[in-house]
């Protein structure tokens, strides 16, 4: 449900490393952001294709292409009732963007770019395992026991140091300011 102030609050964060290296290089926004959401993928999220090591880029390409309809199921319902079906093919002009950019996120999942990941990822420390709130999640996900002072001591910014890291934090901080 607020999946999207976490991106928003990541995007702000990652605004003038964007520009710079557009500025900069041949790589694009895009390009860029799927090195992070690549570097997010392999290190955080449980898929089946993605915890094992050996996974073609057809079987992780699958994976993203199986979890993304569940996605437009929930905001199909938001189309606009202007009396046409334009909506429909802007639905699937999306779908097949979006197919696309999996197909290239496999690639940088199974094959990472080197000098991408060093570039974008690595000298920029836009993740960094040891982070408090990082080694948390790791915790959560292994269904290991967390207490509250875990999670207040892994919500310290001071602690965490890469963007995405810092992003988490200041998202879960936002989030509970908001709901309080």
């Amino acid at each position: 449900m607020y999946g999207w102030k976490g991106k928003q609050i990541l995007n702000a964060a990652l605004k003038d490393l964007y520009q710079n290296a557009i500025k900069q290089s041949n790589n694009g926004a895009r390009d860029i952001a799927r090195a992070h959401d690549a570097a997010i993928l392999r290190q955080y999220v449980s898929l089946k294709a993605l915890d094992d090591k050996s996974a073609t880029e057809a079987a992780v390409n699958q994976a993203l292409n199986t979890i993304h309809p569940r996605t437009l199921v929930r905001i199909h319902t938001l189309s606009h009732n202007n009396g046409d079906a334009s909506w429909i093919h802007r639905m699937a002009d999306y779908r097949r963007h979006q197919q696309e950019h999996n197909a290239l996120l496999a690639k940088e999942i199974c094959n990472p770019n080197s000098s991408t990941q060093q570039l974008y990822v690595k000298n920029v420390n836009f993740l960094d395992a040891s982070d408090p709130v990082l080694q948390l999640l790791n915790r959560m996900r292994a269904n290991q026991r967390v207490t509250a002072d875990d999670v207040s001591a892994a919500l310290d910014e001071q602690r965490n140091r890469s963007i995405y890291a810092k992003s988490l934090v200041k998202t879960v901080v936002e989030i509970t300011t908001m709901s309080a």
